[in-house]
């Protein structure tokens, strides 16, 4: 039995040539729950504000004859 080096893993059984048969099988909770934790790291990674000092705003144009 090989076991593919995946999160979460999978287990396959057979061989693999063209035409052979082969069987999948999985954790399906288990995949759920690292799809979930990939969604949520992801999420936070866009969402999530800036850490530490904020940037500085643009000075404003100057005031006068332009």
């Amino acid at each position: 039995m090989h076991r593919a080096s995946v999160s979460p893993a999978a287990d396959f059984v057979g061989s693999l040539h063209a035409g052979a048969f082969v069987h999948v099988g999985a954790d399906l909770q288990q995949l759920r729950d690292h799809l979930n934790q990939r969604l949520a790291a992801a999420v936070e990674t866009v969402v999530r504000r800036p850490r530490g000092r904020p940037a500085r705003a643009a000075a404003p144009p100057p005031l006068g004859d332009a």
